[in-house]
């Protein structure tokens, strides 16, 4: 049976169940009912939606396809959200849609952006393969990738090396692909048959379905469990059955005309070929020379009108002609199996109404510039936010994407720092027509909102590199005890822990000769080594305006107090300081968590800990606190990370977004 005959057979019963409309409130409603014994359920499918979800699978090379009601956005959830567990990394270009960074959210899934590179030429964001695959080798941790193909513009990515690079390490493909529905159809090979290991597809963007069909492809029918489990998460329990019958609808009339996506692909061709004969679109062809594009997909160089792309929309609509989105140098079109040779007289009749200019203009778009990552996706997407107008933003840490469309690549995306750089693109866009996402119509963008009652500094590494003083006792002690001094990698690692642990640890020394050697340490650090240090930028400034603000500011160092309060004095910072933990001469351990346990106790428990190597970020995170960790210090960021800090940040600038 299939889904038309279905409904059909509902249409003469009388109804005492949902929905409230009876099937008797217009047309549309005679098609939409709820699931049944005479009917089927999108999330357990026994009849006809399992049978238009097999024959979507056979359509596409899937082994196995699930119809979707809440467009590719679901899909392109399901597909993360299946395929990663929570604290698991995605890598994925700039340039995926919001549905990838939102899954990542959800799922609590570390994303690994990869930057787009800018044609010159063309003026349009490109990813490059190579840099995939870089990104790939860089993280074989990740557990998967994900990418667009077609983007907007049509172009066609070469997956091949990315799928080689990513299967190699383990790692699932997952594509983007609503605008490729039609490609099964049209001749040309849809990532399925490329290699991908799930891909979305909407039919709604580019075949006769309505708004939003969609479906999941899966080249593992094992995985079938797992979707069906994470799509009861996300979905209504209560899938309209007008949009699966609206799927069934597409699929018959495309196995109908056979002929009809090389009509449209003939149609196309004829269109570009006409309008390059036209100087002032001449420009088109080089496009097509450029990049491998779908070729239904149709993409205007208008620079020869003297008009940019968004004013040259414009005019076409006042044409009655509806672009599906425009650049600074082009519009784009979206044709479908519905398009006529009217649509296509009209469409160029528009573009004929255009004026005739000089193609000489200097391209004026803004340079693409990224935010930072500072902190988790799904820490700021889901925390606490605020909205400020995009002229106060900088600095502060974006709670969602942020961008300009065209092309519609996120520039801050959830918890990175939004860049001087960002805010300046994002208000270049808008005065020259360009729209901007993230910014609602009062001009203002969400960015989280952490404000501490209580923030807990380390000192070494931290508002203080004491690296030199340090390195030069270490190596006056060993000396002292006959030992080797020239390893600096090594004698690098004793700033943070313990300096009788790191004896012990590095140097095999007992106890008694690791007491030994920090008394060495120790004469020579209180002679000169604790003046042989120097301020990181910004951290002094930042706590004063932190207590000038309200919040208590506390230190919580491994240094011994009366050299802490030596440096903390000299630097004018020991009046700021609420509370000042330090470990006894006698503590041969890392006490880290025992200190901030006391401050917390002290001060009050909405409070962040900010240091730079794992001793820190262990002592928050075992008194159930956030962490920021410091790049400009001696951890690292795959130390900070892996230690499993609330934010990263390079130093003062990015901690002050966050904590004022």
């Amino acid at each position: 049976m299939k889904i038309d005959e279905m409904l059909r057979g509902m249409a003469s019963r009388t109804s005492f169940h949902m929905p409230g409309h009876k099937m008797r409130f217009g047309q549309g409603s005679a098609w939409d009912v709820t699931e049944l014994d005479r009917t089927d359920d999108l999330h357990s499918p026994r009849g006809p939606y399992c049978d238009l979800a097999g024959r979507l699978a056979a359509r596409c090379g899937a082994a196995v396809s699930f119809p979707l009601v809440g467009g590719s956005t679901r899909g392109v959830q399901l597909m993360v959200l299946s395929s990663l567990k929570p604290g698991q990394r995605l890598i994925l270009p700039r340039n995926a849609h919001s549905s990838a960074w939102s899954a990542c959210a959800l799922g609590g899934i570390d994303p690994i952006p990869v930057p787009l590179r800018m044609d010159a030429e063309m003026q349009i964001p490109c990813l490059d393969a190579q840099d995939l695959c870089r990104a790939i080798a860089a993280h074989p941790e990740a557990g998967a990738v994900l990418l667009t193909r077609p983007d907007y513009y049509g172009r066609l990515f070469d997956l091949a090396p990315v799928v080689r690079a990513a299967h190699a390490q383990g790692m699932k493909v997952l594509v983007d692909e609503a605008h490729g529905a039609h490609l099964p159809f049209a001749g040309e090979r849809s990532c399925g048959r490329l290699g991908a290991d799930l891909w979305v597809q909407s039919l709604h963007k580019t075949l006769p379905a309505l708004t939003p069909c969609a479906v999941l492809h899966a080249a593992d029918a094992s995985i079938e469990g797992e979707v069906r489990r994470i799509h009861r998460l996300l979905e209504t329990s209560s899938p309209s059955s007008l949009l699966l019958h609206a799927m069934e609808r597409c699929l018959d009339y495309m196995d109908d005309h056979p002929d009809a996506l090389a009509r449209l692909t003939s149609l196309c061709a004829a269109f570009r070929e006409g309008i390059c004969a036209d100087g002032r679109f001449a420009r088109t062809a080089a496009f097509y020379e450029r990049y491998d594009v779908d070729p239904t997909r149709l993409v205007i160089d208008v620079r020869g009108t003297g008009l940019r792309g968004f004013e040259a929309a414009r005019r076409m609509e006042m044409c009655g002609v509806d672009m599906e989105m425009a650049d600074d140098s082009r519009v784009i079109g979206i044709p479908s199996v519905m398009t006529t040779q009217e649509d296509m007289d009209a469409l160029l009749c528009a573009l004929r109404a255009l004026p005739c200019g000089s193609e000489a203009r200097t391209p004026t778009l803004p340079k693409l510039a990224f935010g930072r990552a500072v902190c988790g996706v799904r820490q700021a997407a889901l925390g606490s936010v605020r909205r400020v107008p995009l002229d106060r933003a900088a600095d502060l840490t974006a709670a969602e994407s942020l961008g300009i469309y065209p092309p519609g690549v996120p520039l801050c995306v959830p918890g990175e720092r939004v860049t001087p750089a960002v805010v300046e693109a994002m208000q270049a866009a808008r005065r020259l027509g360009g729209t901007l996402f993230g910014v609602d119509d009062k001009g203002e963008i969400a960015v989280v909102s952490r404000r501490y009652d209580v923030v807990i500094f380390d000192l070494d590494g931290t508002l203080m590199d004491t690296s030199l003083g340090v390195m030069r006792s270490v190596q006056y002690a060993l000396r002292a005890m006959g030992l080797p001094d020239g390893d600096l990698d090594t004698i690098r690692r004793f700033i943070g822990p313990p300096l009788h642990a790191s004896f012990v640890q590095f140097y095999g020394m007992c106890d008694e000769e690791a007491a030994e050697a920090v008394a060495h340490y120790r004469e020579r650090y209180a002679r000169q080594g604790v003046l042989e240090y120097k301020p990181y930028p910004g951290m002094a400034e930042l706590i004063r305006e932190l207590t000038a603000a309200g919040t208590k500011v506390c230190v919580a160092t491994g240094k011994p107090e009366k050299f802490s309060r030596i440096i903390l004095e000299r630097e004018g910072l020991l009046s700021h300081i609420e509370r000042l933990l330090t470990p006894s001469l006698s503590d041969t351990r890392d006490n880290k968590p025992e200190m901030v346990r006391a401050i917390l106790a002290a001060c009050g428990r909405n409070a962040l800990m900010v240091g730079d190597r794992c001793f820190d970020i262990q002592g928050a995170r075992a008194n159930g606190i956030d962490s920021a960790g410091v790049l400009h210090g001696f951890g690292g960021r795959e130390e900070l990370e892996r230690s499993g800090a609330t934010f990263i940040v390079e130093g003062a600038r990015d901690l002050r977004g966050i904590l004022l």
